[in-house]
């Protein structure tokens, strides 16, 4: 799975992901963790301690062998992305688009999820749809930045 992963990765945001990085999937939620956990994540699992996942949530793997990156995500794969990228320029604009307006956009993959940067800060993923992204910040924490 993590080969999978890494090749979603590459070939949607030109990016690498380091060898000591790996994933795990619970239906079609993608968490990942620095790999020298396995071995912890395993001791545990055989002495019958059960855990909700190992590692940050990194987004959901779609249908369409695209991923739904968390912003956890969206910021591990986003430091080292070379394409499907959306920069917002203007603070109002930025504040907007967390607070849930879509901004219109010409020539986006349909069905992609761009991440989304505000210089050099990388914020979050958004959803392409049409000619427009749409914000994938989330609901709960659009409140704290009202």
């Amino acid at each position: 799975m993590k080969e999978l992963i890494k090749k979603i990765i590459k070939e949607n945001y030109g990016s690498e992901i380091e060898e000591d990085v790996d994933f795990e999937i619970r239906k079609e939620k993608i968490y990942f963790f620095k790999s020298n956990l396995k071995d912890f994540y395993n001791f545990l699992k055989n002495k019958n301690i059960k855990l909700n996942s190992l590692g940050i949530y990194f987004g959901k793997l779609k249908k369409n062998n695209k991923i739904q990156l968390s912003i956890e995500g969206s910021q591990f794969v986003g430091k080292k992305a070379k394409k499907n990228i959306f920069e917002i320029h203007d603070y109002k604009e930025l504040y907007e688009f967390l607070l849930g307006k879509k901004i219109e956009i010409k020539n986006v993959e349909k069905h992609n999820f761009p991440i989304v940067k505000y210089k050099d800060l990388v914020i979050c993923s958004a959803a392409s749809k049409e000619n427009e992204i749409e914000s994938l910040f989330p609901k709960v924490a659009r409140k704290s930045i009202m």
